[in-house]
């Protein structure tokens, strides 16, 4: 029966029995059950990738269902990453699919991608890129990431075992956006979430199959078709400056002082329980913004980007800083 459902599969001369067998072994955990996972996972598990594991925190909502297609109505309001299981389960039931409705951040991101073959960074957050390639490249794991907004959009292979030649994150994307490109500010259609993902799950595919990948970062524009390759395995970016910026959980929290980036609303609705707090909102925050020197700093908002482009604005005083990624 199994191979009848990859007869298909597997008379793709990279792929063969061994191939085949090679993903029943593997195991891939996907972090963000949103656009990008919504297709991606689906496309492993009917591959039969032998473990995949969904990690996001989220729930399903009406704004999410004309590009994650994995949801229905009726799912609006439960965890995304519970649906995704049942889903995927349904789908092929050989394959053992696992759910974690929590957040990723610096204290669990470890826990989580221990074992994996391969992590998905399918989150669409710069700040949460940085730190699941942070994690990877201390466990020698390989990260396939992919973004993607309005209709443009990246996917990228990084750090792995040395031998790959695989650079990390920080290296190819030394800086962020100093505005922010998510897809609920600037928009996003659903077929280029579709397609983009497909190309994230077909190069997580390549790799597990051949134990190889190519250092090269694929951007595409689907709306006029363009596609550019660029070699990464020597990245032009050689200024440390980025490496200033670490992540951190609440808990790490002391004295240092806590800068909350957030809008004036969004802090009355739901204020931070810091004793040492700071609040000026990101368009505030520039090089010449009047912040203690004689403090520790610590950016906050409320998902970690806003904060990691307010810490990098701020770079330029010379001092490390850091940026709080909330863990509930």
């Amino acid at each position: 029966m199994q191979d009848d459902r990859y007869s298909r599969q597997q008379l793709v001369p990279q792929f063969g029995s061994k191939g085949q067998a090679r993903l029943a072994d593997a195991s891939v955990v996907i972090i963000g059950a949103g656009g990008l996972g919504c297709y991606a996972a689906p496309l492993l598990v009917g591959a039969g990738v032998g473990s995949v594991h969904l990690v996001d925190h989220d729930v399903v909502s009406l704004t999410n269902l004309h590009r994650q297609t994995l949801y229905r109505e009726h799912h609006i309001g439960k965890p995304k990453a519970q649906v995704a299981q049942q889903e995927l389960a349904a789908l092929n039931a050989s394959v053992r699919v696992l759910s974690s409705v929590e957040r990723c951040h610096p204290g669990n991101v470890r826990e989580l991608i221990e074992g994996a073959d391969v992590v998905l960074d399918a989150a669409d957050n710069f700040a949460l890129s940085y730190i699941l390639s942070d994690a990877c490249r201390l466990d020698s794991t390989v990260l396939i990431s992919a973004s993607v907004n309005r209709t443009y959009g990246y996917v990228c292979a990084f750090c792995g075992d040395p031998s790959l030649g695989l650079p990390e994150l920080r290296s190819v994307f030394p800086k962020v956006p100093d505005t922010l490109t998510s897809c609920d500010v600037v928009g996003v259609t659903g077929p280029s979430v579709a397609a983009i993902a497909a190309l994230q799950a077909q190069e997580t595919l390549k790799y597990l199959v051949s134990n190889s990948i190519e250092p090269k970062l694929w951007q595409f524009e689907l709306w006029d078709y363009s596609v550019h390759g660029i070699d990464i395995s020597e990245p032009e970016h050689t200024d440390d400056a980025h490496k200033q910026i670490t992540f951190v959980s609440a808990d790490y929290i002391k004295q240092q002082l806590v800068i909350d980036v957030r809008d004036t609303d969004e802090v009355a609705a739901e204020p931070l329980g810091f004793t040492n707090l700071l609040h000026i909102p990101l368009h505030q925050i520039n090089e010449h913004s009047e912040i203690p020197l004689d403090q520790d700093w610590v950016f906050a908002c409320r998902s970690g980007q806003r904060a990691l482009i307010a810490a990098q604005r701020c770079l330029v005083h010379g001092r490390a800083v850091q940026v709080l990624v909330p863990s509930s």
